[in-house]
């Protein structure tokens, strides 16, 4: 991951990787052995800040050459989790993942998900972000379709989202997206006939809209 991430840096015009590793928190992954090992099998260990608990780890390249400053980090280590609790009250952070959610990369199906957007190179940020919602169906090599679960789902996607949309019209039920190049109107025919197996109302009862930055089709 911090291979993948170092490779993207020249391209967002970053500089160096944060990451919010705690020491010990976890006792396989998170032992300063294993931490430093996984830097340098990246490639990137000299540009990694591990805020959290940086001032019980070497130096990095950001602190040595004052892009960041070491004394506003902290020493945290051990698996509890009070310390970082009590920082994002004291931040006013109030909604986060819970604690013991683990890698999202363990997830199977997640993983299979990128890994599809791997192979066909739609690694964006909004992409990557998408992909923690919705059911997924890939319509072409440069299309695919995601299709929200609840209407929870349906805002947070909505909201990441600014691209071509699938959405019944006068009848309540999930939001489609369509992302990457699905200009192909056999594309189009093939998102509305998955859009509508998943939607609780029959295509005879109402009218599908396709919006692709303010222009609307119906169909």
């Amino acid at each position: 991951m911090f291979k993948m991430a170092g490779d993207m840096l020249e391209e967002l015009g970053a500089h160096y990787l944060v990451s919010g590793e705690v020491v010990g928190q976890r006792p396989m992954s998170q032992r300063k052995d294993a931490m430093n090992r996984v830097g340098k099998l990246s490639g990137y260990r000299d540009l990694l800040v591990r805020p959290l608990s940086q001032k019980l780890l070497r130096d990095t390249k950001p602190i040595l050459e004052n892009w960041v400053d070491k004394a506003d980090m902290l020493d945290i280590s051990g698996r509890g989790r009070y310390r970082q609790l009590a920082l994002a009250q004291e931040l006013g952070i109030k909604n986060f993942p819970a604690p013991a959610g683990g890698c999202l990369l363990t997830d199977r199906n997640y993983s299979l998900r990128l890994k599809d957007l791997m192979q066909h190179k739609q690694t964006d940020l909004l992409n990557m972000e998408l992909l923690k919602y919705g059911r997924h169906f890939r319509l072409s090599h440069s299309c695919k379709l995601i299709i929200g679960r609840d209407e929870s789902e349906n805002r947070k996607m909505e909201d990441l989202h600014a691209g071509t949309y699938v959405k019944a019209l006068d009848i309540a039920g999930p939001l489609g997206i369509l992302s990457g190049k699905c200009d192909d109107p056999d594309v189009h025919k093939l998102a509305l006939d998955i859009f509508w197996y998943y939607h609780p109302k029959a295509p005879a009862e109402g009218k599908t809209v396709i919006t692709t930055d303010g222009d609307s089709a119906e169909h």
